[in-house]
């Protein structure tokens, strides 16, 4: 779900591919539509002229202006192709520069002026990226990129130069947050902290018992700056006051796929499998809950995406 302004919303859908939706009359419209390969991974929107659409079988680009649609694979042919068709993440940084992570390629950047791809499939030390899954991107204050892998654990990029940060980093990071003054990783085993200035790491985890899945599959920022992370376990908030992370009551052993906050200090969840989550941040309970269970039928109880507009209206897609 990304929106181009208060008025139109674009959806990324496996049967329907790029559709926009008129918020004024609620009408939709299919932009272009996808392969049979193509699962959609990641959808945005880049200076409110391109969306730019990855999926499972190369990174697709929509011009809003003339309707083009060009799709860019991979091709051992030509050295400035992606370097796998398989995309698992898109990231514009604040310079404007487009990232685009792979399943088995490592990271590319694209440069439009050329129109072309520059690989980065190695590290400073001469190690290969092949085989290092791309799962989440960041950008600090200072323009430094961050990426999560997976077994190739954090990577830095900074005056052009891909470094690994930490081997006593997990090998497998999943999602991340950029906290400011410091990193937030997500693992199969929990959650990591690394302060910015100094290098310092701070593991916290397991986050419940050793014998279940910690596995942390978002991280969210609010507005107030709270650090909500989604867990297998539950949903955990941290409290800086005592470096320690809460669970939340009324949301223990629920999965949140993705977070959005509206206003007044409201934050919707997107559940793997118990549909959508109200929470007052300020109150610090669940107010909502909406699920076929609760009789709110047009919600699934499987949740892929929500967003929130500027009118504080809520979207929601579910997996079917």
């Amino acid at each position: 779900l990304k929106t181009k302004s208060n008025d139109i919303l674009y959806v990324a859908s496996k049967r329907k591919g790029i559709v926009e939706v008129d918020l004024r009359n609620r009408k939709c419209r299919t932009l272009c539509s996808l392969a049979k390969d193509m699962r959609p991974t990641n959808l945005i929107l880049d200076s409110n002229k391109f969306l730019w659409l990855s999926t499972t079988h190369g990174l697709l680009c929509y011009d809003l202006y003339s309707g083009n649609v060009t799709v860019y694979h991979s091709d051992p042919r030509d050295c400035f192709s992606i370097s796998d068709s398989f995309i698992t993440k898109v990231y514009k940084d604040d310079k404007g520069r487009l990232w685009v992570g792979t399943q088995y390629g490592g990271l590319n950047y694209y440069s439009p002026s050329h129109d072309v791809f520059r690989k980065v499939c190695k590290l400073s030390d001469g190690t290969s990226l092949e085989g290092a899954i791309v799962r989440s991107i960041a950008e600090d204050a200072d323009g430094n990129l961050w990426v999560a892998t997976e077994r190739k654990g954090l990577l830095k990029y900074s005056d052009g130069i891909l470094g690994k940060v930490d081997s006593k980093l997990p090998q497998s990071i999943l999602a991340l947050a950029d906290d400011q003054t410091c990193l937030w990783m997500g693992s199969k085993k929990g959650i990591s902290r690394m302060e910015y200035a100094t290098g310092k790491i701070t593991h916290y985890g397991p986050l419940g018992n050793e014998e279940k899945d910690n596995r942390v599959v978002s991280i969210f920022r609010s507005q107030s700056s709270d650090i909500y992370v989604g867990t297998t376990i539950g949903v955990m908030k941290y409290v800086r006051e005592s470096d320690t992370f809460e669970l939340l009551p009324g949301l223990e052993g629920i999965t949140m796929e993705h977070m959005a906050e509206a206003g007044r200090g409201i934050l919707w969840m997107a559940s793997y499998s118990s549909g959508v989550y109200k929470y007052d941040m300020h109150k610090r309970c669940v107010c909502g809950h909406y699920s076929p269970q609760t009789g709110s039928d047009c919600i699934p109880d499987m949740i892929s995406s929500i967003c929130v507009d500027s009118a504080d209206n809520v979207w929601v897609i579910g997996f079917s």
